[in-house]
């Protein structure tokens, strides 16, 4: 809340969050070495998920500027604001999944 010739009061950091992230994967890879050959081959897994539940532009903003009656704390005893903020929370549910597959042949010409 901000009064213009008065004071202001607020904090920015009172709203409620929660960030609750989640992460698995899984990956195996697997060589294999048959005469002049060296093959290899594996994937992975990987699944994501993002939890968010963020309050912060829900707490409001007031302005008393004077507008109504030329002095701000007049208008803040009157309640008479000059501008009201106010926005939503944001909640996100995120979910991803990935996905990737491998294969690899080294071959030498000679045993060196």
């Amino acid at each position: 809340m901000n009064v213009t010739n008065g004071f202001s009061v607020g904090s920015t950091g009172g709203a409620l969050a929660i960030f609750d992230p989640t992460n698995v994967w899984l990956a195996d890879d697997v060589d294999l070495i048959r005469g002049k050959h060296q093959i290899a081959f594996g994937g992975m897994t990987f699944y994501n998920q993002f939890n968010s539940y963020n309050n912060q532009l829900t707490n409001g903003q007031w302005t008393f500027n004077g507008s109504i009656t030329g002095i701000g704390l007049a208008d803040f005893m009157i309640g008479r604001t000059s501008n009201y903020q106010q926005g939503n929370n944001g909640e996100d549910y995120n979910r991803s999944n990935y996905y990737s597959l491998y294969a690899q042949d080294s071959w030498r010409s000679t045993p060196n």
